[in-house]
């Protein structure tokens, strides 16, 4: 009995599996055929059968955004970000200790005074007796160099009148010796001539002494007059140092003394800016400063507009060189400096803040496309043959905010604006038209690579709930604040340094460069610190 029940459940279930079975293949019979009359008549049908899917019975075939090439020039700019330096400071400071007798007329903090002015007199009478007393004995050194010099001539002098002498004793000893021989002389008169020689040759060699000693008194007279020559211009340096003067043309900001006031030597009284040249030290990523590199070496001298956050007027100024800065994590860190035209002065004050668009040489023939037109390798969608789509690799020159200029293609192409998941090589699609790429480029023309790192601040990556939804592009939710330049500079920063894509990037900071951000966004980025 069991093995009947058992048997009649299973033949039961098979014939219910054969009959649903049946009914499907039915059905999906009859779709087909449907579709294969609908393609046959031109009315519709799936996509993918020929059809545009009009058709009773078919599918709709998917619309697509379109637009056509045409080449145009485009001027990239790179967007960076610094704070204005001045070229020259100087540092005015009191190179020795006393009392202030005079003070500049009209000095006072922020007063502008020309190079060599002078600032601040010191009392100098002490320094000024310095000075009387080292030249007097500078003069005593040369009154005696000269009396030895005049000693030594007298000396010679006597030298050639004993050599003299010396010669006639010796000829007339000679004389004397001759009558002796003859046998008309007398002995003692050789002996007395002979004595005679010996005190005239022991004259000479006193005198050849004497003019040795000279010699050597001089030298040491030689070696007074430079010692009191070096005290006398020591003193004069004291007595110059008394004087505070200005090193450069500028602006001078510090603390003015009093008459009366002592102050110690190395005091330091302010600083003389020069706030006629100026420069903007701005940072820039390895791969813009390589765009800007000149072929020879060095930067190419391009223009660059520097404005103050909230502004509305521009400083023009020139790229000049790159140096190296100090960076706590890398060591170092390359700094981009641009040098502001006096012309455009009075500029901001060093230490401000300010944006910078640096515009790159041109870019000729090239083609702006959306960034949402192509995908990560650089594929754009393109119409073909009967409106199906096939993939067209592009070149890639430069990216444009939310948009990338490519390589001109050798002749115009329809592509497809806006990728999407449904599109993709081989469909047939129903394109839309759209504006043309030359619009695209007009609306595009003058953006700038987005986002340059902010001095002084450390960049981290993004993290949070949230941000998987602001690196994805849609709109944060909140109120609208406005930030201050500092804040708004750190989240630029800690954007850039993500790990987001570049559309991601961009749109992320056209975000903050707005006058106010989205609360949603700002929480956002804090939860990544």
């Amino acid at each position: 009995m069991r093995v009947m029940l058992r048997l009649v459940i299973v033949v039961t279930l098979t014939l219910m599996a054969a009959g649903l079975a049946i009914f499907e293949g039915e059905r999906l019979w009859r779709a087909v055929t449907a579709g294969a009359e609908g393609a046959g008549q031109g009315a519709g049908g799936p996509p993918g059968m020929g059809g545009l899917g009009r058709g009773t019975g078919g599918y709709s075939a998917p619309e697509a955004r379109v637009a056509t090439t045409a080449p145009t020039r485009v001027t990239p700019e790179i967007a960076a970000y610094g704070r204005l330096a001045a070229q020259a400071r100087a540092s005015v400071w009191a190179p020795a200790a006393g009392t202030v007798a005079l003070v500049r007329d009209g000095l006072a903090d922020g007063t502008r005074v020309p190079a060599g002015a002078l600032l601040v007199q010191l009392d100098d009478a002490a320094a000024g007796t310095a000075v009387q007393l080292a030249e007097a004995a500078l003069h005593r050194a040369r009154l005696a160099q000269e009396e030895t010099t005049r000693q030594a001539e007298a000396t010679r002098a006597d030298l050639d009148r004993q050599q003299q002498i010396l010669e006639i004793r010796q000829a007339e000893a000679r004389r004397i010796r001759t009558l002796l021989d003859k046998g008309s002389g007398v002995q003692s008169d050789l002996d007395s001539a002979r004595l005679a020689v010996i005190d005239a040759e022991q004259s000479l060699v006193d005198s050849r002494n004497i003019l040795a000693e000279l010699a050597n008194t001089a030298r040491q007279d030689a070696l007074e007059v430079s010692d009191a020559g070096a005290e006398l211009a020591s003193a004069r340096r004291a007595l110059g140092d008394l004087g505070i003067r200005a090193g450069i043309t500028g602006v001078f900001h510090g603390t003015v003394p009093v008459v009366g006031e002592a102050l110690s030597s190395g005091a330091e009284l302010g600083v003389i800016t020069d706030l006629d040249h100026l420069q903007a030290r701005l940072d820039l990523t390895a791969q813009e400063i390589d765009r800007i590199q000149a072929p020879g070496g060095g930067l190419q001298p391009l223009a660059v507009t520097l404005q103050s956050p909230g502004g509305t007027r521009s400083y023009p100024a020139v790229l000049s060189h790159v140096t190296l800065a100090e960076d706590d994590t890398t060591g170092t860190a390359r700094t981009v400096i641009a040098q502001l035209d006096p012309a455009g002065c009075p500029c901001p004050l060093p230490g401000s803040f300010v944006t910078a668009r640096i515009a790159e040489p041109a870019l000729e023939q090239v083609v702006v496309l959306p960034a949402t037109a192509l995908s990560v390798d650089g594929k754009a969608l393109v119409l073909g043959q009967d409106d199906r789509l096939r993939e067209v690799q592009m070149t890639v020159l430069r990216r444009l905010g939310n948009n990338v200029a490519v390589a001109a293609p050798e002749t115009p192409l329809t592509y497809v604006r806006e990728r999407s998941p449904q599109l993709g090589a081989g469909l047939r699609v129903r394109p839309v038209p759209a504006e043309t790429a030359t619009e695209a480029a007009t609306e595009a023309g003058g953006q700038a690579d987005a986002g340059a790192p902010v001095p002084g601040t450390r960049a981290t990556g993004l993290a949070g709930p949230g941000a998987s939804r602001a690196g994805s592009g849609g709109a944060p939710d909140g109120p609208m604040v406005p930030l201050d330049d500092s804040r708004r500079a750190a989240l630029a920063a800690q954007v850039r340094a993500s790990d987001l894509s570049e559309g991601a990037q961009a749109r992320m900071l056209a975000l903050l460069r707005r006058d106010e951000v989205p609360q949603g966004l700002i929480d956002q980025l804090s939860a990544g610190n």
